[in-house]
């Protein structure tokens, strides 16, 4: 129905997969697709089909197909699609596989859709190997997309300042609720019930790059998670871009493993890695920041975003730590977040509020 003022049409003809793939006969469903408000030929969730078009558009949804292809299996459905449409399914709000079935009813837009079982079964197909093919695909079609952004990857800003070509990754848990008895799904450390994964996003582009599902009960300072789940992210980033890297994390992140692995990071020849980690300021450290002489503190920067709120850096060498050099910043501000900065030649970190030193 192309070219018909007023609907969202479809029709099929054969074409390519996008340059660097196999390059086999499809059915395109968006061939033809327009798009008009004049209140004819509504379409429900119209959002999900320029979602969905922009898997195809990326290239995304053919690398997909070729990271979960079998030998001598020739499925109905591409496997390709559906793991696009389930994404798109739950960008759309659906908390389900059954949730599918929302797609399946425009199927006069999108063509045919998988079955919850389908569904089912091309999730139980993703094993271990095949998964590894997937975060692949994913940086594969990244590293492209990164590579259309006009002016290049937008530059990560902190308290108005331009990092630059810098690289921002932030990692961080969450909370994800149950209100059954899923598996893994634990009490949890908030007093409620459900997983608390552990997620990666890029500052620059607002991107979630990696995650790990884990139980309700898992802890936080869990350096191992840290490391696995930062060892994917950074993965996801395209190679010319690893050079620069900034990692961020809250307290969960205050642990030696975990930086003393950032440090380690940042030897990697040709690459530079900073790290911002906080950590609970006790009465303890609150008591030895002010027993540091006044005289080797200096003024860092007075944000005029926060009223004045002036910094102080202490820097000092540690010999017994992958990370040598240490600064601890500290501001005056007491209702200024994360008052107290701890901050090592590759990164800094810490929150609390000492009086000015």
């Amino acid at each position: 129905m192309p070219g018909q003022q007023g609907k969202l049409g479809f029709a099929t003809t054969q074409d390519l997969q996008p340059e660097g793939t196999l390059q086999v006969k499809r059915t395109s469903w968006s061939t033809g697709l327009s798009v008009s408000a004049d209140g004819v030929g509504v379409v429900a969730h119209a959002g999900s089909v320029g979602l969905r078009l922009l898997a195809d558009r990326t290239g995304l949804t053919a690398e997909l197909w070729k990271a979960m292809t079998r030998r001598s299996f020739s499925p109905v459905h591409d496997r390709g699609r559906v793991l696009v449409d389930v994404a798109v399914m739950l960008a759309d709000g659906g908390e389900a596989i059954a949730d599918i079935d929302v797609l399946r009813h425009q199927s006069g837009v999108l063509g045919p859709v998988a079955s919850p079982p389908t569904v089912w079964r091309t999730l139980d197909e993703v094993t271990p190997g095949r998964l590894k093919k997937i975060a692949i695909a994913r940086a594969r079609t990244r590293r492209h997309v990164w590579a259309q952004l006009p002016g290049g990857l937008p530059a990560s800003k902190v308290a108005g300042t331009d990092l630059g070509s810098t690289v921002v990754l932030d990692v961080d848990a969450t909370i994800v609720i149950a209100h059954s008895e899923k598996e893994q799904a634990a009490p949890t450390f908030k007093r409620t019930f459900g997983f608390h994964p552990l997620g990666v996003w890029c500052d620059n582009t607002e991107e979630f790059l990696a995650a790990m599902l884990r139980t309700g009960r898992a802890g936080s300072n869990t350096a191992n998670d840290h490391i696995e789940v930062l060892t994917e992210a950074i993965a996801q980033i395209p190679g010319t871009r690893r050079k620069d890297l900034l990692i961020r994390s809250d307290g969960a992140g205050a642990s030696h493993d975990l930086l003393d692995w950032l440090t380690e990071q940042g030897r990697v020849r040709g690459r530079k890695v900073e790290y911002s980690v906080g950590f609970a300021i006790t009465e303890k450290i609150r008591d030895a920041i002010k027993l540091v002489p006044g005289k080797v503190w200096t003024p860092a920067s007075d944000l005029t975003c926060t009223g004045g709120a002036w910094f102080w850096v202490h820097s000092r060498h540690r010999r017994r730590s992958a990370a040598c050099g240490v600064s601890l910043w500290v501001t005056n501000r007491l209702d200024f977040a994360g008052g107290v900065r701890a901050e090592g030649e590759d990164g800094f970190g810490g929150n609390g509020c000492p009086d000015r030193p």
